[in-house]
């Protein structure tokens, strides 16, 4: 999930997941052959948890940085 999170930002730049990106991502990453257990909506939430947690996770970097910086 992680892996799609950062590929999904970086095509996009947005940390809102689009419910069709996720389901092309899901289904053409082979996903589905692969973990038929996985729910495609579960899925979708994981990989929205993970860009919003990478998202903070950068602005605290950002502000360490600039911490250092003065």
């Amino acid at each position: 999930m992680n892996i799609a999170a950062v590929e999904y930002f970086r095509e996009t730049g947005r940390i809102t997941l689009d419910a069709v990106w996720i389901a092309e991502f899901f289904a053409g990453g082979g996903l589905e052959e692969d973990h038929p257990q996985q729910d495609l909506m579960a899925f979708h939430a994981l990989v929205q948890k993970a860009l919003l947690r990478n998202a903070a996770q950068s602005a605290r970097e950002g502000s360490r940085d600039e911490d250092d910086f003065r």
